[in-house]
Protein backbone atom coordinates (compact mmCIF):
# COMPACT_ATOMS: atom_id res chain seq x y z
CA UNK A 1 0.00 0.00 0.00
CA UNK A 2 1.14 3.79 -1.08
CA UNK A 3 2.56 5.56 1.34
CA UNK A 4 -0.25 8.70 0.78
CA UNK A 5 -2.59 5.56 0.74
CA UNK A 6 -1.81 4.62 3.93
CA UNK A 7 -1.74 7.50 5.67
CA UNK A 8 -5.41 8.54 4.32
CA UNK A 9 -6.21 5.22 5.50
CA UNK A 10 -4.99 5.23 8.95
CA UNK A 11 -5.95 8.83 9.69
CA UNK A 12 -9.49 7.48 8.84
CA UNK A 13 -9.50 4.79 11.64
CA UNK A 14 -7.56 7.32 13.95
CA UNK A 15 -10.19 9.78 13.90
CA UNK A 16 -13.79 9.20 14.34
CA UNK A 17 -16.66 11.74 12.75
CA UNK A 18 -18.05 13.21 15.78
CA UNK A 19 -15.73 12.06 18.10
CA UNK A 20 -14.79 14.35 21.04
CA UNK A 21 -12.63 14.12 23.93
CA UNK A 22 -13.74 15.57 27.26
CA UNK A 23 -10.48 16.97 29.58
CA UNK A 24 -10.91 16.63 33.58
CA UNK A 25 -9.49 19.20 35.55
CA UNK A 26 -7.18 16.26 36.92
CA UNK A 27 -5.30 15.96 33.64
CA UNK A 28 -7.47 12.71 32.48
CA UNK A 29 -8.72 12.41 28.95
CA UNK A 30 -11.89 10.33 27.54
CA UNK A 31 -12.40 9.58 24.14
CA UNK A 32 -15.77 8.64 22.15
CA UNK A 33 -18.87 9.46 20.76
CA UNK A 34 -21.24 12.10 22.80
CA UNK A 35 -23.99 10.23 24.13
CA UNK A 36 -25.27 12.91 26.65
CA UNK A 37 -24.83 16.49 27.82
CA UNK A 38 -26.48 18.81 30.13
CA UNK A 39 -24.62 21.71 32.84
CA UNK A 40 -24.77 19.03 35.24
CA UNK A 41 -22.72 16.09 33.09
CA UNK A 42 -21.27 14.55 30.07
CA UNK A 43 -21.80 10.98 29.20
CA UNK A 44 -18.73 9.60 26.04
CA UNK A 45 -19.22 6.32 25.14
CA UNK A 46 -15.82 4.87 24.66
CA UNK A 47 -14.36 1.84 23.41
CA UNK A 48 -14.31 0.54 27.14
CA UNK A 49 -17.80 1.53 27.47
CA UNK A 50 -20.26 4.72 28.20
CA UNK A 51 -17.92 7.09 31.14
CA UNK A 52 -20.02 9.83 32.84
CA UNK A 53 -18.20 12.74 34.24
CA UNK A 54 -19.93 15.19 36.59
CA UNK A 55 -19.27 18.86 34.84
CA UNK A 56 -18.03 20.50 38.17
CA UNK A 57 -15.29 17.80 37.27
CA UNK A 58 -14.80 18.84 33.51
CA UNK A 59 -12.02 21.56 31.84
CA UNK A 60 -12.96 20.90 28.48
CA UNK A 61 -15.26 19.23 26.03
CA UNK A 62 -13.83 19.47 22.20
CA UNK A 63 -14.34 17.61 19.08
CA UNK A 64 -10.98 15.43 17.83
CA UNK A 65 -11.60 17.17 14.26
CA UNK A 66 -13.19 20.62 14.01
CA UNK A 67 -11.34 23.66 14.09
CA UNK A 68 -12.19 27.05 14.15
CA UNK A 69 -12.80 29.57 11.25
CA UNK A 70 -11.90 33.36 10.89
CA UNK A 71 -15.19 36.18 10.32
CA UNK A 72 -15.42 36.31 6.55
CA UNK A 73 -14.18 39.16 4.72
CA UNK A 74 -17.00 41.82 5.29
CA UNK A 75 -18.93 39.51 7.90
CA UNK A 76 -20.42 42.34 10.34
CA UNK A 77 -19.40 40.72 13.98
CA UNK A 78 -21.38 41.98 17.35
CA UNK A 79 -20.60 41.51 20.56
CA UNK A 80 -22.93 41.00 23.91
CA UNK A 81 -22.75 41.54 27.63
CA UNK A 82 -22.47 37.98 28.60
CA UNK A 83 -19.01 37.98 26.20
CA UNK A 84 -20.56 35.90 23.53
CA UNK A 85 -19.00 37.06 19.96
CA UNK A 86 -20.69 35.91 16.40
CA UNK A 87 -20.55 36.85 12.97
CA UNK A 88 -23.38 37.96 11.50
CA UNK A 89 -25.29 38.10 7.93
CA UNK A 90 -27.90 40.55 8.60
CA UNK A 91 -28.50 43.02 11.55
CA UNK A 92 -31.56 45.09 12.55
CA UNK A 93 -32.79 47.09 15.42
CA UNK A 94 -36.21 48.22 15.89
CA UNK A 95 -38.20 49.09 18.83
CA UNK A 96 -35.80 47.65 21.42
CA UNK A 97 -35.41 44.17 19.80
CA UNK A 98 -32.48 43.50 18.00
CA UNK A 99 -32.58 40.62 15.37
CA UNK A 100 -29.52 39.20 13.76
CA UNK A 101 -29.05 35.79 11.32
CA UNK A 102 -26.01 33.90 11.65
CA UNK A 103 -23.21 34.00 9.02
CA UNK A 104 -22.86 30.53 8.74
CA UNK A 105 -24.93 28.45 6.33
CA UNK A 106 -28.20 26.56 7.82
CA UNK A 107 -28.24 28.28 11.30
CA UNK A 108 -31.07 30.20 12.82
CA UNK A 109 -31.83 33.88 13.75
CA UNK A 110 -31.77 35.24 16.71
CA UNK A 111 -33.30 37.89 18.89
CA UNK A 112 -32.79 39.83 21.98
CA UNK A 113 -33.05 43.56 23.54
CA UNK A 114 -30.81 46.27 22.50
CA UNK A 115 -29.59 46.25 26.35
CA UNK A 116 -27.90 42.91 25.94
CA UNK A 117 -25.81 43.82 23.07
CA UNK A 118 -22.58 45.69 24.11
CA UNK A 119 -21.51 46.79 20.60
CA UNK A 120 -21.97 45.73 16.54
CA UNK A 121 -19.02 46.14 14.15
CA UNK A 122 -20.27 46.83 10.11
CA UNK A 123 -16.88 46.98 8.71
CA UNK A 124 -13.71 44.93 9.11
CA UNK A 125 -11.47 45.77 12.06
CA UNK A 126 -7.77 46.56 10.65
CA UNK A 127 -4.68 46.88 12.97
CA UNK A 128 -4.37 50.58 12.18
CA UNK A 129 -7.96 51.03 13.94
CA UNK A 130 -8.45 48.61 16.43
CA UNK A 131 -6.85 50.10 19.51
CA UNK A 132 -9.40 52.91 19.34
CA UNK A 133 -12.17 50.66 18.85
CA UNK A 134 -10.84 48.81 21.98
CA UNK A 135 -11.13 52.06 23.58
CA UNK A 136 -14.16 52.60 22.56
CA UNK A 137 -16.12 49.28 23.51
CA UNK A 138 -14.53 48.14 26.70
CA UNK A 139 -14.68 52.28 27.95
CA UNK A 140 -17.40 53.17 29.98
CA UNK A 141 -19.92 55.34 28.69
CA UNK A 142 -23.00 57.41 29.79
CA UNK A 143 -24.62 57.35 25.75
CA UNK A 144 -24.71 55.51 22.86
CA UNK A 145 -22.06 55.83 20.38
CA UNK A 146 -22.00 56.14 16.73
CA UNK A 147 -18.92 55.12 14.82
CA UNK A 148 -17.61 56.78 11.82
CA UNK A 149 -14.65 55.56 9.77
CA UNK A 150 -12.61 58.63 8.30
CA UNK A 151 -9.74 59.21 6.27
CA UNK A 152 -7.76 59.92 9.42
CA UNK A 153 -9.27 56.98 11.40
CA UNK A 154 -12.09 56.55 13.24
CA UNK A 155 -15.06 59.27 14.66
CA UNK A 156 -17.90 59.15 16.92
CA UNK A 157 -20.39 61.19 17.99
CA UNK A 158 -22.52 60.73 21.24
CA UNK A 159 -26.56 60.47 21.22
CA UNK A 160 -29.34 57.74 21.15
CA UNK A 161 -29.36 54.98 18.42
CA UNK A 162 -33.12 54.41 17.99
CA UNK A 163 -33.27 51.99 14.85
CA UNK A 164 -30.79 49.92 12.54
CA UNK A 165 -32.44 48.99 9.05
CA UNK A 166 -30.17 47.54 6.19
CA UNK A 167 -29.51 50.91 4.66
CA UNK A 168 -29.90 53.48 7.79
CA UNK A 169 -28.85 54.10 11.45
CA UNK A 170 -31.53 56.83 13.40
CA UNK A 171 -29.50 58.09 15.61
CA UNK A 172 -30.20 61.02 17.69
CA UNK A 173 -28.11 64.04 18.94
CA UNK A 174 -29.26 66.91 20.51
CA UNK A 175 -32.84 66.17 20.33
CA UNK A 176 -32.88 65.35 16.73
CA UNK A 177 -33.12 62.10 15.55
CA UNK A 178 -30.88 61.79 11.92
CA UNK A 179 -30.95 59.18 9.20
CA UNK A 180 -27.20 58.31 8.87
CA UNK A 181 -26.59 55.88 5.76
CA UNK A 182 -25.08 52.07 7.24
CA UNK A 183 -22.38 51.80 4.60
CA UNK A 184 -20.32 55.38 6.38
CA UNK A 185 -20.87 53.31 9.63
CA UNK A 186 -17.64 51.42 10.91
CA UNK A 187 -19.64 50.34 14.17
CA UNK A 188 -22.34 51.22 17.07
CA UNK A 189 -21.48 51.22 20.65
CA UNK A 190 -24.27 51.06 23.47
CA UNK A 191 -24.58 52.44 26.34
CA UNK A 192 -24.37 49.86 29.67
CA UNK A 193 -26.31 50.45 32.66
CA UNK A 194 -24.01 50.02 35.81
CA UNK A 195 -25.14 47.45 38.52
CA UNK A 196 -27.06 44.89 35.92
CA UNK A 197 -25.78 41.18 37.08
CA UNK A 198 -25.73 37.97 34.79
CA UNK A 199 -26.69 34.20 35.99
CA UNK A 200 -23.84 32.49 36.26
CA UNK A 201 -22.16 30.95 32.92
CA UNK A 202 -21.39 27.22 32.76
CA UNK A 203 -18.57 28.28 29.99
CA UNK A 204 -18.05 29.55 26.41
CA UNK A 205 -18.61 27.44 23.19
CA UNK A 206 -16.54 27.90 20.14
CA UNK A 207 -17.99 26.65 16.60
CA UNK A 208 -16.59 26.62 13.31
CA UNK A 209 -17.71 30.08 12.34
CA UNK A 210 -15.27 31.05 14.76
CA UNK A 211 -18.52 32.52 17.14
CA UNK A 212 -17.81 32.26 20.77
CA UNK A 213 -21.31 31.79 22.69
CA UNK A 214 -21.06 32.35 26.63
CA UNK A 215 -23.39 29.11 27.81
CA UNK A 216 -25.59 29.33 31.00
CA UNK A 217 -27.92 26.11 29.83
CA UNK A 218 -27.02 23.15 27.30
CA UNK A 219 -28.62 19.92 26.47
CA UNK A 220 -27.94 17.52 23.48
CA UNK A 221 -30.93 16.59 21.08
CA UNK A 222 -30.58 14.83 18.44
CA UNK A 223 -26.83 16.05 17.40
CA UNK A 224 -27.85 18.99 18.49
CA UNK A 225 -26.72 21.38 21.34
CA UNK A 226 -29.20 23.83 22.40
CA UNK A 227 -28.26 26.44 24.85
CA UNK A 228 -28.87 29.53 26.68
CA UNK A 229 -26.31 32.20 27.30
CA UNK A 230 -26.72 34.66 30.70
CA UNK A 231 -27.79 37.51 28.61
CA UNK A 232 -31.02 35.32 27.29
CA UNK A 233 -29.84 34.20 23.99
CA UNK A 234 -30.87 30.91 22.77
CA UNK A 235 -29.94 29.10 19.58
CA UNK A 236 -29.10 25.79 18.56
CA UNK A 237 -25.03 24.29 17.28
CA UNK A 238 -25.04 21.02 15.44
CA UNK A 239 -22.71 19.06 17.08
CA UNK A 240 -20.70 18.48 14.00
CA UNK A 241 -19.62 22.26 14.34
CA UNK A 242 -18.48 22.19 17.65
CA UNK A 243 -15.23 23.11 17.89
CA UNK A 244 -14.95 23.04 22.19
CA UNK A 245 -16.92 23.75 25.19
CA UNK A 246 -14.37 25.20 27.51
CA UNK A 247 -16.13 24.97 31.22
CA UNK A 248 -12.79 25.86 32.93
CA UNK A 249 -14.02 29.20 33.94
CA UNK A 250 -13.88 29.74 37.94
CA UNK A 251 -12.33 26.07 38.26
CA UNK A 252 -8.94 27.10 37.40
CA UNK A 253 -7.47 30.05 38.72
CA UNK A 254 -3.64 30.98 37.63
CA UNK A 255 -1.69 32.55 40.33
CA UNK A 256 -0.22 35.52 37.93
CA UNK A 257 -3.75 36.85 38.03
CA UNK A 258 -3.99 36.68 41.85
CA UNK A 259 -2.56 39.38 43.96
CA UNK A 260 0.13 38.22 46.97
CA UNK A 261 -0.47 38.60 50.38
CA UNK A 262 3.11 39.55 50.45
CA UNK A 263 6.25 39.27 48.45
CA UNK A 264 10.06 39.65 49.85
CA UNK A 265 13.03 39.69 47.75
CA UNK A 266 16.22 38.84 49.73
CA UNK A 267 19.52 39.48 48.02
CA UNK A 268 22.76 36.86 48.35
CA UNK A 269 25.17 39.65 49.35
CA UNK A 270 24.25 43.24 50.21
CA UNK A 271 22.76 45.46 53.24
CA UNK A 272 19.81 45.07 54.47
CA UNK A 273 18.19 48.18 52.90
CA UNK A 274 18.37 47.44 49.34
CA UNK A 275 17.40 50.66 47.05
CA UNK A 276 14.15 50.61 45.28
CA UNK A 277 15.39 50.51 41.66
CA UNK A 278 17.19 46.59 42.88
CA UNK A 279 14.45 45.65 44.35
CA UNK A 280 12.14 46.47 41.25
CA UNK A 281 14.63 44.59 38.52
CA UNK A 282 14.61 41.40 40.91
CA UNK A 283 10.90 41.62 41.65
CA UNK A 284 8.61 38.64 40.32
CA UNK A 285 6.72 38.76 37.06
CA UNK A 286 3.80 37.37 36.05
CA UNK A 287 3.11 36.24 32.44
CA UNK A 288 6.91 36.74 31.16
CA UNK A 289 10.52 35.78 32.18
CA UNK A 290 12.36 37.66 34.19
CA UNK A 291 13.72 39.40 30.89
CA UNK A 292 10.96 40.54 28.57
CA UNK A 293 10.37 37.43 26.53
CA UNK A 294 7.93 34.66 26.99
CA UNK A 295 7.91 32.16 29.50
CA UNK A 296 9.83 28.88 28.20
CA UNK A 297 10.73 25.41 29.38
CA UNK A 298 11.79 22.76 27.37
CA UNK A 299 10.86 24.22 24.36
CA UNK A 300 7.58 24.79 24.98
CA UNK A 301 6.10 28.38 25.55
CA UNK A 302 3.83 29.03 28.45
CA UNK A 303 1.22 31.94 28.01
CA UNK A 304 0.71 32.31 31.81
CA UNK A 305 2.78 31.61 34.95
CA UNK A 306 5.41 33.18 37.47
CA UNK A 307 9.40 34.25 37.02
CA UNK A 308 11.26 34.59 40.39
CA UNK A 309 14.48 35.04 41.64
CA UNK A 310 15.94 33.70 44.32
CA UNK A 311 15.46 34.48 47.36
CA UNK A 312 12.13 35.23 47.09
CA UNK A 313 9.00 34.32 49.26
CA UNK A 314 5.66 34.69 47.75
CA UNK A 315 2.59 34.33 49.96
CA UNK A 316 -1.07 33.65 48.79
CA UNK A 317 -4.37 33.92 50.53
CA UNK A 318 -6.24 31.64 48.77
CA UNK A 319 -9.81 33.00 47.67
CA UNK A 320 -11.51 29.88 48.49
CA UNK A 321 -11.11 25.94 48.91
CA UNK A 322 -9.09 24.38 45.87
CA UNK A 323 -7.85 20.60 45.44
CA UNK A 324 -4.98 20.75 43.80
CA UNK A 325 -2.02 22.92 42.81
CA UNK A 326 -0.60 22.57 39.11
CA UNK A 327 2.73 23.87 37.45
CA UNK A 328 5.73 23.00 35.45
CA UNK A 329 8.98 24.13 37.14
CA UNK A 330 12.25 24.61 35.71
CA UNK A 331 14.98 27.04 34.82
CA UNK A 332 14.58 29.49 31.47
CA UNK A 333 15.73 27.71 28.70
CA UNK A 334 18.23 30.99 27.65
CA UNK A 335 19.90 29.82 31.21
CA UNK A 336 19.79 26.32 30.79
CA UNK A 337 22.11 24.09 31.67
CA UNK A 338 23.14 27.39 33.93
CA UNK A 339 21.06 27.69 37.05
CA UNK A 340 20.04 25.87 40.59
CA UNK A 341 17.59 26.36 42.94
CA UNK A 342 15.56 25.23 45.81
CA UNK A 343 11.63 24.81 45.57
CA UNK A 344 9.38 24.89 48.45
CA UNK A 345 6.08 25.03 48.78
CA UNK A 346 4.41 25.27 52.12
CA UNK A 347 0.39 25.36 52.55
CA UNK A 348 -0.91 26.53 56.21
CA UNK A 349 2.73 25.92 57.34
CA UNK A 350 2.48 22.52 56.20
CA UNK A 351 5.69 21.70 53.75
CA UNK A 352 4.29 20.18 50.42
CA UNK A 353 7.25 20.20 48.37
CA UNK A 354 10.93 21.31 48.87
CA UNK A 355 12.92 20.19 45.50
CA UNK A 356 15.86 21.27 44.33
CA UNK A 357 15.62 22.40 40.57
CA UNK A 358 18.69 22.31 37.83
CA UNK A 359 19.79 23.82 34.69
CA UNK A 360 20.54 20.46 33.92
CA UNK A 361 17.31 18.71 34.21
CA UNK A 362 14.39 18.70 32.02
CA UNK A 363 11.29 20.63 33.37
CA UNK A 364 9.26 18.95 36.18
CA UNK A 365 5.75 18.76 36.07
CA UNK A 366 4.26 19.60 40.05
CA UNK A 367 0.93 18.59 41.19
CA UNK A 368 -0.10 18.58 44.88
CA UNK A 369 -2.97 18.04 47.27
CA UNK A 370 -3.80 21.25 48.73
CA UNK A 371 -7.24 20.55 50.09
CA UNK A 372 -8.37 22.76 52.92
CA UNK A 373 -5.48 24.82 52.31
CA UNK A 374 -5.61 28.47 52.73
CA UNK A 375 -2.50 30.00 52.90
CA UNK A 376 -0.01 29.13 50.08
CA UNK A 377 3.91 29.60 50.40
CA UNK A 378 5.94 29.69 47.53
CA UNK A 379 10.06 30.21 48.34
CA UNK A 380 12.48 29.85 45.70
CA UNK A 381 15.70 29.50 47.30
CA UNK A 382 19.35 30.10 46.69
CA UNK A 383 20.90 26.87 45.06
CA UNK A 384 24.05 25.19 44.56
CA UNK A 385 25.41 28.04 42.08
CA UNK A 386 24.41 31.08 44.52
CA UNK A 387 23.30 33.63 43.22
CA UNK A 388 24.45 32.51 39.44
CA UNK A 389 21.44 32.41 37.25
CA UNK A 390 19.19 31.28 39.94
CA UNK A 391 15.69 32.22 38.67
CA UNK A 392 12.93 29.93 38.45
CA UNK A 393 9.87 29.46 35.87
CA UNK A 394 6.62 27.98 36.72
CA UNK A 395 4.33 27.70 33.86
CA UNK A 396 1.10 27.51 34.07
CA UNK A 397 1.15 27.58 37.91
CA UNK A 398 -2.27 27.44 38.48
CA UNK A 399 -5.14 26.27 41.26
CA UNK A 400 -7.30 24.06 40.71
CA UNK A 401 -10.83 23.60 42.45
Amino acid sequence: MGGLVWACFAAAILTVPGEVQVRTLDGQVHIGQLAALTEQSVTVQTGSGPVNVPMERVAELASKSATSAQAQPGAIVAGWVDESLAAVAEFTLQEGRVRVRLSAEGQQGLECSRRDLVWVRFQPETEALSAVWKRLVEGKQDTDLLVLRTEQGLDYHRGVIHEVTAETVRFEVDREQIPVKRARVFGLVFHRAEGRSLPAGLGLLYDKAGNRWSIQKIRLENDQLQWTSPAGLSGTTALADLVRLDVSQGKIVFLSDLEPESVRWTPFLGAAETPASQREFFAPRKDRALYPRPIQLGGKKYAKGLALHSRTEMVYRLPRPFRRLQAVAGIDDQIRPAGHVQLVIRGDDKVLLDQAISGSDPPKPIDLDISGVRRLVILVDFGQDMDIGDHLLLGDIRLVQ
